[in-house]
């Protein structure tokens, strides 16, 4: 759903969809934040929610950390997308790290559009530190120029990432994802080889 629309065109998607709802795992929300407050689409995730649809939001980009509040709190979504301005709530780090909401972050899409200017001081680490199941994405790198791996790159080059950091982001990236548990578990069992090989 893009914020700028209204509810009605959020509720019509729903309509729209469910003849191929089989093929739709969730719902998320994107869009210019400023003046879209999620609460324009809480009545939308209500009834998404109620079809089974998994449920997460882009969130925290130019909006401040209420927005992020109001995605988890009116919206209930189960998952955060970008929330660089996350760590600007500290109750709100507590409560994801309660609750085990995850956080994806794609540093070098917001880079390139200005939302950190440096990437020496890009909050990723501070969510690691607090024990936020944060994972690193791209975001669509044809535009932004950044896959996964040259994200990874950014933040050991700029933030100083170190093995076991990278590990754990690894294994948050399986966990926050909407696949199944069995799924999830393949996932990080790899990330677990993976550590015992480049150990020796």
């Amino acid at each position: 759903m893009q914020r700028r629309r209204s509810e009605a065109e959020g509720l019509e998607l729903l309509d729209l969809i469910r003849p191929h709802c089989d093929s739709v795992h969730g719902i998320s929300l994107g869009g210019p934040e400023t003046n879209n407050p999620p609460a324009k689409f809480a009545r939308v995730y209500a009834r998404a929610r109620d079809e089974g649809y998994r449920l997460t939001a882009h969130a925290g980009e130019e909006a401040p950390a209420t927005y992020i509040a109001d995605d988890i709190n009116k919206c209930k979504v189960e998952r955060i997308d970008h929330g660089y301005t996350a760590f600007q709530g500290p109750l709100l780090v507590t409560r994801r790290v309660d609750e085990g909401i995850p956080l994806t972050m794609c540093p070098l899409s917001n880079q390139r559009l200005r939302i950190s200017d440096d990437l020496s001081t890009y909050p990723l680490a501070h969510h690691l530190q607090a024990g936020v199941s944060v994972s690193v994405n791209s975001d669509d790198p044809s535009y932004f120029s950044g896959y996964v791996n040259e994200n990874f790159e950014a933040l050991v080059t700029h933030l100083g990432i170190g093995k076991a950091e990278l590990l754990q982001l690894a294994r948050n990236s399986f966990t926050g994802s909407f696949a199944s548990s069995s799924q999830i578990g393949v996932g990080r069992a790899a990330v677990g080889k993976f550590e015992q090989f480049w150990n020796n």
